[in-house]
């Protein structure tokens, strides 16, 4: 598993260095979609200074933009690779084909944190925000990204029974953005503190509330809520890597691997 991630590490640092232009296009454009919602709020609202909300809407956007990304890599390589041919040629690997996949996203997701933490520097600098960046929020980081890429292994498993699910993830992305604005950590009493223990089984809620308290708050570090985003994190990519694998098998049984 380890050298088969060092493979596509190197692999995905080989591209982003021969095409940079595709990393520096996406910095910019998720730069200038939250400096636009950033603006507008300040149009709307008649205020120029946020305070904590400017820092916990930067951290949701940046963890927005994240778990989008590891969402999308299986579904998007299946379904590029059954359009150019070569997605037969994968299965006749000997390594199991859910490891290759996952392999392929969490390097990946290496260098989409690497443009997170440049969006946010650069976010801090242009809105004047005062997010912290404390060592302890790489295990908030680790786990919400095991828990986008096994959500997005969950969707590449239908991707390989229907070729077609680009018309799916929008609508997956924009729950996301749901998750990641709201403020779980502030229902605190009656119904809402019940519906709040309820969130924690949803993908990455319990890792980007880590995050907010982290990077936001300036909180310290708890112990109870990285327990749950590991658990969370984990479970999503064990579940994923079943799904898939049982999804492969059938595929491959009915001969519809090369189908569309």
């Amino acid at each position: 598993m380890l050298s088969l991630i060092s493979v596509e590490f190197r692999r995905i640092i080989a591209l982003t260095l021969r095409y940079p232009a595709n990393f520096i296009s996406s910095l910019f454009i998720s730069t200038l979609m939250f400096y636009g919602l950033f603006m507008g709020a300040q149009y709307l609202s008649n205020q120029q200074v946020f305070g904590k909300n400017l820092d916990a809407m930067i951290v949701g956007y940046a963890a927005w933009v994240l778990a989008t990304k590891g969402l999308n890599k299986t579904p998007m390589a299946i379904q590029n690779e059954a359009d150019t041919g070569v997605l037969e040629s994968i299965f006749l690997s000997s390594y199991n084909k859910s490891v290759i996949f996952l392999a392929r996203a969490l390097s990946e997701s290496l260098v989409d944190i690497v443009l997170i933490v440049i969006m946010v520097g650069v976010l801090v600098w242009i809105t004047g925000s005062q997010v912290e960046f404390p060592l302890a929020l790489a295990l908030p980081t680790a786990t919400l990204v095991l828990a986008a890429v096994g959500l997005g292994m969950t969707m590449g498993a239908l991707a390989l029974q229907v070729k077609r699910v680009g018309a799916m993830l929008p609508s997956l992305q924009m729950m996301l953005l749901l998750l990641m604005f709201t403020p779980f950590e502030t229902w605190t009493t009656g119904l809402a503190s019940g519906l709040a223990s309820l969130a924690m089984w949803l993908p990455m809620v319990p890792s980007v509330l880590l995050l907010r308290e982290l990077m936001a708050y300036g909180h310290p570090f708890d112990p109870t809520l990285a327990l749950k985003a590991v658990a969370n994190g984990v479970g999503y990519v064990a579940l994923s890597m079943v799904i898939f694998n049982l999804m492969a098998k059938r595929v491959r049984s009915k001969g519809l691997l090369a189908g569309y």
